[in-house]
């Protein structure tokens, strides 16, 4: 029936497309297949966006678009339709020249399809995989414009809610009696929504391919130097690159970012003979960061797998494959030969093989965090490793750039919470309250000091050291001294004991047991947290509670308080007077040196000697008790313990001016 059809149209100019009847029936299988795909595939996209939060708004669409303008483009999908309704098969025609490689602005079934081997002629199952392809593009673009409106939304509620904190701080600075209050400057965003942000920005530029003309083709004014980063291996045999539930990377693509500047996904070179398509092609494995500060700053390095369908959707997070730090100055520290190159080398060129970190140690973070602070577990499947050649080219010697100006560097590292969050606040401040705890623990240094006591070299050396700072070196050198000793006790203390050391994860302990024994050692260790919070709050309170008690006995408030610690007062000045004339004696008849000598000279003794020394003097204590007394100094301690501190001054101030008034006999 189509044959006469045929032969009208024969006087017609000949059509750029030839007419195969007898392919419909397969376009037609291949229209049902991709019905079907595309029903399963809305569903796979809504389950995954359910469970996955939005990653951010991506750039525009890079995929191959057609032209449907000219008769020498190939033939649209809705034309392709139309023609299978009217009983037309458009057909690709055969290319003019004998090149299979598609020329600039040439469209092929290949190209839309998404195929990266095969002829660019129509094959079986073109159409679906270009229609999904369509569909996956759409379906991205919607997720990160959702993501970007849920971003948009949160970082206009932390901006209200610090503009309106910062109005009621500074109105009622000015309601103060001094007319005047220091009005904290809150952030307009938290930090974690800056992270998220860049993280979004950061998964969008990983669906394009890197090249070097999205990099700076001059040295900016600022630079400090040059770090040029090449990718050579991606995973080995023995550790090789997959996704968080040990399923293998597929095609996995890396990512480089340095100073918040990220670059496009980078791939290794292809093999001879080995075909992709054109973002492939024009992508390399290498990239250039010029950077302005050495300390501080680390060049962050992303791993996806490309070759997941939930990656195309806009699922990055799911198709993590690693992701790692790599601070320069490390690469300073590892690249240079001896100690006189960290200080005087300007080049530094080495391979790093980079051991790739689960997706919650790196996401949104800018360093890595202990184990105490994130609470992470090691992860049952490893994500493999990279290995990267780094070129580091710095524009001055280390030292002369640890000095340079301005220092852009930040000037402080701390865990801050946000106006808005109220449980980041209390977060922030309890991390805040265990890092002072642990920075004013100095224990290693006693631990280097009793190994220098120990040690029977070591001993004589520090007793000859004591003694000819004590005997013979001028005041003025005692500094000095001092700060000669200091290093050697760290060396001999070989720093932090491991036990005092961070752990990126916790203890394999923790996940070991049942499920009530997991529950409960997660409870001990917050517990445990808490506790040591309570116990610096302690600390803290038995210096400032001194404090308040000599403040309540110099205001007069209680006479008799006052007259008893005038007394106090009196007397221990007495005694200090006293004390300083003897010194000043002492150094006249030459005895001050000696006994010096001979106090620090015990303290420095080996532990069996200070024992002894030390049950000597609780014996000399015991006999001052039984024959002189010790009930002066009971007294004077109960004495003090009944002073007042601010919170029973503050009782007594308000119970005196709100509830209580003398009635008169």
């Amino acid at each position: 029936s189509e044959v006469p059809a045929r032969a009208a149209k024969a006087s017609r100019p000949p059509s750029p497309y030839r007419c195969a009847v007898s392919a419909a029936p397969a376009l037609m299988a291949e229209a049902a297949a991709a019905a079907a795909t595309a029903t399963a595939t809305s569903a796979a996209a809504a389950a995954a966006t359910a469970e996955e939060p939005a990653a951010a708004h991506r750039e525009p669409s890079t995929a191959v678009e057609m032209d449907y303008s000219s008769l020498s483009s190939w033939m649209a999908p809705e034309a392709a339709i139309a023609a299978l309704m009217s009983g037309e098969m458009a057909s690709p025609p055969a290319p003019s020249d004998a090149s299979d490689a598609p020329k600039e602005g040439e469209s092929s079934w290949k190209l839309w399809a998404g195929r990266r081997a095969g002829e660019k002629d129509y094959v079986f199952g073109d159409f679906s995989r270009g229609m999904f392809s369509q569909a996956k593009d759409l379906i991205r673009d919607n997720k990160h414009k959702m993501a970007d409106v849920a971003l948009q939304a949160r970082e206009s509620f932390e901006k209200s809610v610090a503009s309106r904190a910062e109005d009621l701080l500074e109105a009622e600075g000015k309601a103060s009696p001094s007319g005047t209050a220091a009005v904290p400057k809150e952030s307009s965003f938290s930090e974690e929504t800056k992270a998220e942000r860049w993280w979004c920005l950061a998964c969008q530029a990983a669906h394009k391919g890197h090249t070097p003309a999205r990099e700076p083709l001059e040295r900016p004014e600022d630079a400090r130097g040059c770090l040029e980063v090449r990718l050579l291996s991606l995973g080995s045999s023995e550790e090789p690159l997959s996704h968080a539930g040990g399923r293998p990377a597929i095609e996995p693509v890396c990512q480089f970012a340095l100073e918040g500047k990220t670059t496009g996904a980078l791939r290794l070179p292809k093999a001879e003979g080995e075909e992709g398509d054109a973002d492939e092609a024009a992508c390399t494995n290498e990239a250039r960061f010029y950077f302005k500060e050495v300390v501080g700053s680390d060049l962050r390095v992303h791993l996806w797998d490309r070759g997941d369908t939930r990656f195309g959707l806009g699922f990055e997070d799911q198709t993590f494959c690693g992701g790692a730090f790599v601070p320069l100055s490390t690469i300073i520290q590892m690249g240079s030969r001896s100690l006189s190159d960290q200080f005087s080398n300007e080049s530094f060129d080495i391979k790093l093989k980079v051991k790739l970190l689960p997706l919650s140690m790196v996401r949104t973070k800018n360093k890595l965090e202990p184990c105490d602070a994130t609470g992470a577990k090691q992860p049952s499947n490893q994500h493999g490793c990279v290995v990267l050649h780094l070129k580091l080219q710095l524009y001055g010697t280390p030292a002369k750039l640890r000095y340079a100006e301005p220092v852009l560097v930040a000037s402080r590292t701390a865990v801050t919470g946000h106006i808005s969050d109220v449980g980041g606040t209390l977060k922030a401040a309890a991390f805040t309250v265990t890092r002072a705890g642990r920075a004013a623990d100095l224990a290693f240094l006693l631990v280097g000091l009793e190994k220098c006591r120990s040690d029977p070299l070591s001993l004589i050396l520090l007793q000859l050291w004591w003694a000819w700072t004590a005997l013979r070196a001028p005041a003025w050198a005692w500094p000095t001294m001092v700060a000669i000793l200091l290093p050697v006790i760290s060396w001999r203390s070989g720093g932090p004991p491991p036990s005092a050391r961070d752990s990126l994860y916790v203890a394999d302990e923790d996940d070991k047991g049942s499920i009530v024994e997991r529950t409960q050692r997660a409870v001990a260790g917050a517990a445990k947290v808490q506790q040591n919070i309570l116990q610096i709050t302690d600390d803290l309170t038995g210096i400032v509670v001194p404090v308040e008690k000599v403040k309540f006995a110099l205001t007069g408030e209680d006479p008799f308080t006052s007259a008893v610690f005038s007394g106090l007062v009196l007397i221990i000045s007495v005694m200090a007077g006293i004390s300083l004339q003897l010194l000043i004696l002492f150094a006249d008849w030459g005895l001050l040196r000696p006994i010096v000598w001979l106090l620090g000279g015990c303290l420095l003794m080996p532990q069996s000697c200070r024992q002894v020394l030390f049950n000597a003097s609780l014996e000399l204590s015991e006999l001052q008790k039984k024959y002189a007394g010790d009930q002066l100094s009971r007294m004077a301690s109960a004495m003090w313990l009944r002073v007042p501190d601010a919170v029973e001054t503050s009782h007594l101030d308000l119970c005196l001016r709100y509830t209580l008034e003398l009635v008169p006999q």
